[in-house]
């Protein structure tokens, strides 16, 4: 009964129902009636602002680790490209001594892996080797490793970045071998057909003059009388000596001869020294690029050097300012052509007879593969052949 009357009471008056709030209650309290749900909006909000910052956060962590990443890759890929003339300079090891040298070349093939490397060492040991020649820049114009040298890069001349060079040359040097860069200077047909201006002239035309009949696969030369191609080669000497080699050995400092050597004319010859004075202040001006402890050889053909040439020297050729001087005896004086019955006498006499011509201490002999073994090459330096360079190059498997 007690209960009904209360009912209908609650009926006929609901204000009596209404919720007072204590003036000491205050919104945030969880004594608060709406204060529960208040605090769960709250920690929802909270959470839920919570849970943006953590993605903002792990965002901001993301992309500073793609860019640390993308600067390090970028870093080592430039590394290993860069041009060299800003690489810091390699260690410099004791030159070698040219006396005793025994080397043999390799194509640029040689070096464009680890295995393969490793088979060229083989190759040298078996050949009883010290030294290797490394074509740095070929006879057509490539270079070997990444040139920063504006006509290189234009020309496409690379063949390797450097850091396959690098590896290459530890390599060679952890197997106890020497490594000499041999850099072919005016005959680069790449740089004379891409900049006529540097090439040498046919009968003073603008038409670049070819060693050969175009049909027959003849090139263009560069002109020795041309301050840019000289800078060039010059230039190219300086990123190669950052590199870690022993010395470096130019070959064809001459002027161009091949088919009809009297046609080719040399813009600038008119106005400047003659022929042998202008590549002997050049060999000169490339010493004076070469660090300490490196030695400098020039090549030079056996017939040139013993009689002369005026097509490319204007006369002997005189390299008092190189190391050494490395003769190629594939092309030979008359009178000393080697068959098997004299081909020993016949080298010793042409080694005796333009010793004292070459202008320098050191002349080394670069033996044809058909003429040499073991007991020939001792048998050689027995004789007073100071130094041998083996002409074999190593033609890899693939």
């Amino acid at each position: 009964m007690h209960g009904k009357l209360k009912r209908i009471k609650e009926f006929f008056h609901p204000q009596d129902q209404r919720v007072i709030v204590r003036q000491s209650f205050y919104t945030f309290s969880k004594e608060y009636p709406a204060g529960k749900i208040a605090i769960s909006r709250r920690r929802r909000k909270a959470d839920k602002k919570g849970r943006f910052l953590r993605f903002l956060a792990a965002a901001v962590c993301f992309l500073f680790l793609v860019c640390v990443a993308f600067f390090f890759t970028d870093l080592a890929f430039r590394f290993s490209n860069r041009a060299i003339e800003a690489d810091t300079p390699a260690a410099v090891r004791a030159m070698p001594d040219l006396t005793r040298l025994r080397a043999l070349a390799l194509q640029p093939e040689a070096i464009s892996g680890k295995e393969r490397v490793k088979k060229a060492i083989k190759q040298l040991r078996r050949q009883d080797c010290n030294t290797v020649v490394l074509d740095f820049k070929t006879q057509d114009g490539r270079l070997l490793y990444s040139s920063g040298e504006a006509m290189a890069v234009a020309s496409k001349c690379s063949i390797y970045n450097n850091e396959t060079v690098r590896d290459a040359l530890k390599q060679f040097h952890a197997a106890g071998f020497n490594v000499i860069a041999r850099v072919y200077c005016f005959e680069d047909a790449r740089i004379a057909a891409a900049n006529p201006d540097l090439a040498a002239k046919y009968l003073n035309t603008q038409v670049p003059w070819l060693d050969d009949l175009e049909e027959n696969g003849g090139k263009p030369w560069l002109n020795p009388y041309n301050r840019e191609a000289r800078t060039y080669i010059k230039n190219l000497l300086s990123e190669i000596c950052v590199f870690d080699v022993q010395g470096v050995l130019m070959q064809s400092v001459c002027f161009p001869a091949g088919e009809d050597p009297a046609s080719a004319t040399f813009p600038g010859e008119e106005l400047s020294v003659d022929r042998s004075t202008l590549l002997q202040n050049f060999i000169a001006s490339l010493k004076k690029l070469l660090p300490e402890n490196r030695c400098l050889l020039i090549g030079a053909d056996a017939q040139d050097l013993q009689n002369g040439s005026d097509a490319r020297y204007a006369g002997e050729p005189i390299f008092d300012s190189a190391d050494g001087v490395v003769c190629d005896t594939a092309i030979r004086p008359e009178g000393y052509t080697l068959t098997k019955k004299d081909h020993f006498s016949s080298v010793i006499s042409l080694y005796n007879a333009i010793r004292n011509k070459a202008g320098t201490g050191v002349l080394i002999l670069e033996i044809p593969k058909e003429e040499v073994s073991g007991s020939y090459l001792r048998a050689l330096r027995r004789s007073g052949l100071r130094a041998v360079i083996l002409n074999w190059i190593f033609h890899i498997e693939t």
